[in-house]
């Protein structure tokens, strides 16, 4: 029963912030349309604003589709 209540909590966690990190993205893509193709920080020139994006979406349907699955 705990491992149920900790996949809940971790996969309610992924959503929410998936979530959030995909809204600011649509926030930057609505306001500042060419900071899309830029890094997302000076601390990560690996990633791209549009990428990061794209992997919050992933992470968000990934996480309340698990969540769902559970409860």
């Amino acid at each position: 029963m705990e491992i149920k209540k900790l996949i809940s909590v971790i996969s309610q966690t992924a959503a929410l912030y998936g979530f959030l990190g995909w809204f600011y993205v649509i926030l930057i893509a609505v306001f500042v349309p060419q900071a899309l193709p830029l890094p997302l920080s000076h601390l990560t020139l690996w990633i791209r604003t549009d990428t990061f994006g794209i992997l919050s979406f992933i992470i968000s349907a990934i996480g309340f589709f698990i969540w769902r699955l559970i409860e």
